[in-house]
């Protein structure tokens, strides 16, 4: 904030071998990382429950945004006939996290149209499932 200590030094040093818009630049966005909210961890404090909390959101925002993206993707249901609609996705989260997003994806690479035969491999971590 205050651009002194061994952190202040080095940025003055650097500071003389730039020109005036880049080090205001610079200064500016210095000062502005202070203010900045985040979680303020005592010395008393638990850090595994801030880690929590701090996965906790990050999950929920991640899911929000997983969950919005697939409702506006299309989902085709393969139990429906010739010429029916394909419904949309469901508004209630998937239990499998982000599943429809790589299931889209590897729709997209796969050729179920075609007449031929491919071999597929699926790799992932040994014994998730």
């Amino acid at each position: 904030k205050n651009l002194k200590g061994v952190f202040g030094d080095k940025f003055w040093e650097l500071a003389k071998t730039c020109e005036g818009v880049k080090l205001d630049k610079w200064r500016e966005a210095l000062k502005a990382i202070p203010k900045k909210l985040g979680f303020a961890l005592s010395e008393m404090s638990d850090e595994g429950d801030y880690i929590n909390q701090i996965v906790g959101q990050v999950m929920k925002v991640l899911s929000d945004i997983s969950t919005d993206r697939e409702r506006k993707v299309p989902i085709d249901d393969p139990s429906a006939g010739e010429g029916e609609t394909p419904g949309a996705a469901s508004d209630s989260p998937s239990p499998l996290f982000g599943i429809e997003t790589r299931l889209k994806q590897l729709e997209e690479k796969l050729d179920f149209d075609g007449k031929r035969t491919l071999t597929i491999g699926v790799v992932g971590m040994p014994g998730i499932g």
